[in-house]
C-alpha cells in the first residue's frame, strides 16, 4: 500500500464544470499531498513538467498526441 507521504499529486488546469471542480477540491482539502495549482502558463509548461516523474493528461476528446506533450 502506498502511503500518503510517499506520493504527491499536483493538479493543473481548470475544469469547464466549476461545481464539479469545487466539489473535488473540497473533498481533497484534508489531503496534504494533493495541491491544486490552477492554470499553467504556456511558457511554463516544459520547465514545470520536467520536475515530475509522471504525467496524467486528461482530455475531453481523442487525441493521438496532445500538443502539450510535444
Amino acid at each position: 500500500k502506498i502511503k500518503e507521504y510517499q506520493i504527491k499529486l499536483d493538479i493543473y488546469g481548470q475544469s469547464t464544470d466549476l461545481k464539479y471542480e469545487s466539489d473535488l477540491k473540497l473533498k481533497s482539502l484534508h489531503l496534504k499531498n494533493i495541491k491544486w495549482k490552477g492554470i499553467l502558463k504556456k511558457e511554463d509548461v516544459q520547465s514545470t513538467i520536467s520536475n515530475y516523474d509522471f504525467l496524467c493528461l486528461c482530455s475531453n476528446f481523442s487525441e493521438m498526441s496532445p500538443l502539450v506533450i510535444q
